[in-house]
């Protein structure tokens, strides 16, 4: 945890236990909070739309189908654009889903999503910035971001 993260949770942890008696016990009974945030947006907003409505398990399912498709691995964008919609399909993706993740992909190629400053962003910076694409109103995205 790098340390102005380790700062913040330092600063959580003495508002909520000040405030709260149940949170001050969790606090000493547990220490901060070591949960670490996922840092690959990409993969995270394409496993947010796999998995959206779906059973954990279902999803995990697709999920490693979607990445055998690939070799394996998790694909970068250019390699989801290699691959038809009925291929996606193949591997248990809706017809909606497949074309939101090939979307995704091109307008993570052509630039006008980007997430290597997603951290340094306001909310209003990134909303307006995922404005770019249509399907971000859906709660994969507000998931994210």
């Amino acid at each position: 945890m790098d340390a102005a993260r380790l700062q913040s949770m330092r600063q959580a942890a003495d508002h909520l236990s000040q405030h709260d008696p149940v949170m001050a016990k969790l606090v000493a009974d547990h220490g901060l909070c070591t949960i670490v945030p996922h840092t690959d947006y990409y993969r995270s907003l394409v496993d947010s739309i796999i998995g959206q409505q779906l059973s954990v398990k279902a999803a995990a399912a697709i999920k490693q189908r979607f990445r055998e498709l690939f070799g394996g691995t998790f694909p970068e964008p250019g390699l989801i654009l290699g691959k038809t919609v009925e291929e996606l399909r193949a591997v248990g993706l809706s017809y909606a889903k497949a074309n939101y993740i090939k979307d995704l992909a091109t307008h993570v190629l052509d630039g006008r999503i980007t997430f290597n400053k997603i951290d340094s962003q306001t909310n209003a910076e990134i909303i307006a910035e995922a404005n770019n694409w249509h399907p971000y109103e859906s709660v994969a995205s507000w998931y994210l971001w």
